[in-house]
């Protein structure tokens, strides 16, 4: 079935390529066509691509020696910037320093220019043109209109035979995270240039804990939801949220991510009637989103909290990607750790990322003066004083073991791991009050480094923390190995 699935997959891809190939082949015979039915010297077909605001050559034909062309050439540096609008033919001087004009014919699409050809030569007059005009226009329009069902037709047959062979991986058994990581992958192979990232509560905020492998400028990892963003807009309503882009708003997550484009979707993943998490989709092509892929992505997503709610047990509820202490389980931040070395191997992340390990330096004497129930508090405790947006430092906490807790960092500024140290270190320096009335006195001990393209793998990165944790006392942040 799934060789089969492939073959179909690899035929219709070559079927759409031979289709553009032709389609291509035809413009240019059309626009030549165009020319001599003219008597122009030189007929151009260009494009209008209002996203990348350029005007995009498709084909030419000109009996000009050495007549150049440019493919793409800026709104602002073209002559026909200020004709990018027009509805109807227009003459205009042309600029190659000959006593010709140069008749502009647009084409338009849904009461919008998608594209302008240009025919140049002595004597060219719109009104001594317009059989031919509207002959070439309405070819053109026909071979647009043909090109885009049959296009439609080839993407309609092979996305819904590809979205079936997605969805197998919901009966492979394994643990839920894999199941969930896997989806992640999934729903990333749907976007042309963006991001799919997983967010969990955290210590009492919502922050992204896993991107992608192959995500393009995800939201940096730890960086707390704040209101009236896309993110909090899906929480707050427990529903899925889409929204595109104008001027970088409306915002991802927060206003200190870097600039937002194109569009977002916030799907909330529900197991048990609880929102275990937020899946953040976000691509710089808004077109990306139709209809029928923002359906598929909800659905992959839906059917996935479906399956990981058979596999876990009601008693897990709640405990899904944190754990009693609201930090964020290992099955989670390994898999994040081994994310961020591949997006470093392959030179795709933007961020500066640290992990490493904190504990108390007094914990066997703090641990005889506890009760047990005293010490769950406790553990709750240091988990919101070590949280990095508590400090204003994107990252988050994992659970490692008891008493021992697995930090990441992850942004932009090289002095954010010295930031976070220093305050966490000052927070400790004096005895720290508990939730339950009592106090400690204790400093941290802190284990870590930066993660870089030199690691294999999260047990190494684990390895090399405790290493420095155990020797040194982990008072900087150690380069790999």
């Amino acid at each position: 079935m799934s060789k089969s699935l492939d073959d179909f997959e690899q035929s219709s891809q070559q079927q759409q390529e031979k289709t553009l190939h032709d389609f291509k082949d035809v413009l240019q015979n059309l626009v030549y066509l165009l020319r001599t039915a003219a008597g122009a010297d030189t007929t151009c077909l260009y494009w209008v691509n209002r996203n990348r605001r350029q005007f995009v050559k498709e084909a030419q034909s000109t009996s000009v020696e050495h007549a150049r062309f440019e493919d793409r050439v800026a709104f602002e540096d073209h002559l026909f910037n200020e004709y990018k609008n027009i509805s109807t033919p227009t003459v205009v001087k042309s600029n190659s320093g000959q006593e010709k004009n140069m008749l502009l014919i647009p084409f338009r699409n849904n009461n919008e220019t998608v594209a302008l050809t240009a025919i140049e030569g002595k004597n060219v007059k719109s009104r001594d043109k317009t059989n031919v005009v509207e002959a070439y226009n309405a070819a053109l329009g026909k071979m647009l209109n043909t090109y885009l069902e049959v296009t439609n037709l080839y993407e309609t047959e092979q996305q819904w035979a590809g979205y079936e062979k997605q969805l197998e991986f919901l009966n492979q058994p394994g643990h839920y995270i894999a199941l969930l990581d896997t989806m992640v992958q999934k729903l990333q192979s749907f976007l042309a240039k963006g991001s799919v990232t997983v967010m969990a509560n955290e210590s009492g905020s919502w922050k992204p804990v896993l991107s992608a492998q192959k995500a393009i400028k995800p939201v940096s990892l730890g960086l707390p939801v704040e209101e009236r963003t896309i993110a909090g807009d899906a929480i707050e309503n427990e529903a899925a949220e889409f929204a595109i882009h104008f001027n970088g708003n409306p915002k991802r997550i927060s206003p200190r991510e870097q600039a937002a484009e194109g569009a977002t979707l916030a799907i909330p993943f529900v197991v048990n009637n609880q929102i275990v998490a937020l899946i953040l989709i976000t691509d710089e092509n808004p077109l990306v989103f139709k209809e029928s892929v923002k359906h598929k992505l909800k659905n992959l997503v839906r059917l996935t909290a479906l399956e990981m709610q058979i596999r876990l047990n009601k008693s897990a509820e709640g405990l899904i990607l944190t754990n009693e202490y609201d930090a964020v389980i290992p099955d989670i931040w390994e898999r994040t750790v081994d994310t961020e070395i591949q997006r470093l191997k392959e030179k795709r992340s933007e961020y500066i990322t640290w992990a490493g390990f904190v504990t108390l330096s007094e914990l066997s004497k703090i641990r005889t003066q506890l009760r047990v129930e005293e010490l769950r508090h406790m553990q709750k405790d240091i988990i919101r004083a070590i949280n990095p947006a508590n400090h204003g430092v994107p990252g988050f906490v994992g659970f490692h073991a008891d008493y021992q807790y697995f930090i990441l960092l992850q942004s932009k500024n090289a002095a954010a791991f010295k930031r976070w140290k220093e305050a966490v270190d000052k927070r400790f320096s004096k005895p720290f009050v508990l939730s339950i009335g009592k106090q400690i006195e204790s400093s941290v001990k802190t284990g870590f480094v930066k993660l870089e393209s030199t690691f294999e793998e999260s047990y190494d990165v684990v390895q090399r923390c405790k290493q420095v944790l155990n020797s040194s006392g982990g008072m900087k942040p150690v380069s790999g190995l």
